[in-house]
């Protein structure tokens, strides 16, 4: 959701994140995650991406992250409103890969994940003729209430995928033949509730909550399930007097994946040390995801470097090719990415950094991860309900200083050319064994030493 309403439309995206309080012990996967060689004595080891989004959302049926997948958009017209979607500028919003200056404000949801996945994903957004509701905008608002508007969205939704019934073939929307429909998106023409009085006139992700229902022939299509949508307006798509703005649309399609949001969107709980500070698509809604969510995601792998004394290795901008450095005392490869760590990479104003920028210049940045899981494998921790945020970014050179969720994102936050990390805390208060210092910086890549202490 848009990083400028958390708290009110929050209740149906963390359906998941709701289990993720109740804080109870690691368990350990036997997944096949790394592969270890031996450079100059040091140990490197290539950590191989074991997450199952599915399993640390406790879901079935999200919408597969790798791949060519398909995604059913609806334009939904409500009889009460006077105007009309332009269904090009849609399409220019979700697939267009020409970039065209006159058109389009950044990059279509389409090509931004092609950039983002290093190609590993290949979205594609069929656009059926728009699905005029059978009732007006205000009854869905008049027979749910706020805390029932999801139900309000997939009344619409069943509607339109009945209507779409005698003409689609579903099973063209099972990609990895799950038995769910890859994802569905509904643009909706009633104008966006900037007041943020009706949470349903809004942008948001849901996972189905009929989820009963899925047993039901009459919530089946071509005998699939329903599971990942988005339920969006139109008004995103040209805010700010812009003429294609993709952001917000770009930012919900990572949630149907099953990433989590990173801001703290419920203040009154847990700790506010920690966060992004908003430099993040699933934080500010701005930039490229960072090492974290791309290894959930399946999109790129890491190397876990232990040095026997000191080692000076070469790190790509990630933007390049999603290369990132793990470092930690104790490293259990059979979790992965599933457990606690730190993590390096090398931030550039490029790719999909340049339009947002979301720092202004060039630097390493390090991320704090507590990624263990519980014993049901939902993850422990979250970034807004819990005291250990699931992920953070280290702001200063003793790494004990953390973002809050009112700290902005800065320069300062990065380490720049003959600056290093001296020592930095896990959760349990020990200390990182190993520092590090950054010796050159350049377009293509920054050079790094990791030292024992």
């Amino acid at each position: 959701m848009r990083f400028n309403k958390f708290v009110l439309l929050l209740t149906c995206l963390l359906i998941a994140g709701c289990n993720n309080t109740n804080n109870t012990e690691s368990t350990t996967t036997s997944n096949d995650s790394s592969t270890s060689f031996i450079e100059n004595e040091n140990v490197i080891t290539e950590i191989i991406p074991n997450a199952d989004l599915n399993k640390l959302n406790g879901y079935e049926g999200l919408t597969p992250s790798t791949g060519d997948v398909d995604i059913l958009l609806i334009p939904i017209h409500f009889e009460n409103i006077n105007r009309t979607m332009d269904l090009s500028l849609i399409d220019k919003a979700f697939n267009s890969y020409e970039k065209d200056n006159n058109t389009t404000e950044f990059y279509s949801v389409k090509e931004y994940y092609g950039i983002s996945s290093y190609g590993n994903l290949n979205l594609n957004f069929n656009i059926t003729e728009t699905y005029t509701a059978s009732n007006p905008s205000n009854y869905y608002t008049s027979s749910y209430n706020n805390a029932n508007y999801t139900y309000a969205a997939e009344e619409i939704m069943i509607e339109a995928l009945r209507n779409l019934d005698n003409q689609i073939d579903f099973n063209d929307y099972d990609s990895n033949k799950d038995g769910y429909i890859d994802g569905i998106y509904m643009i909706y023409d009633q104008n966006v509730d900037y007041s943020y009085k009706y949470n349903l006139w809004w942008a948001w992700t849901c996972y189905f909550q009929n989820a009963e229902s899925n047993q039901i022939d009459d919530y089946k299509f071509d005998n699939l399930k329903l599971q990942s949508y988005v339920f969006a307006g139109y008004d995103f798509l040209i805010e700010q007097d812009k003429k294609c703005e993709t952001h917000t649309y770009i930012h919900e399609t990572a949630h149907m994946f099953g990433i989590d949001d990173y801001y703290d969107y419920n203040t009154s709980q847990g700790s506010n040390k920690g966060g992004l500070a908003k430099a993040d698509m699933m934080d500010g809604t701005i930039g490229d995801h960072n090492a974290f969510t791309k290894a959930l995601l399946g999109w790129n792998t890491g190397k876990f470097i232990t040095p026997k004394t000191s080692i000076t290795v070469d790190l790509n901008a990630f933007s390049t090719n999603g290369d990132y450095l793990i470092i930690a005392n104790e490293f259990d490869e059979n979790k992965g990415i599933l457990q606690e760590y730190f993590i390096l990479e090398y931030y550039t104003i490029s790719g999909l950094n340049e339009y947002d920028k979301m720092f202004t210049i060039n630097g390493i940045r390090v991320l704090y991860i507590m990624a263990d899981t519980k014993k049901n494998g939902t993850f422990k921790y979250n970034n807004s309900t819990t005291n250990i945020k699931l992920i953070s970014q280290i702001t200063t050179s003793n790494g004990n200083t953390y973002l809050t969720n009112t700290t902005d994102r800065s320069n300062d936050t990065l380490f720049i050319e003959n600056e290093s990390l001296t020592s930095a805390k896990f959760s349990d208060d020990s200390y990182l064994n190993y520092t590090f210092t950054v010796d050159a910086l350049t377009d293509e890549k920054a050079t790094i030493t990791i030292s024992k202490r």
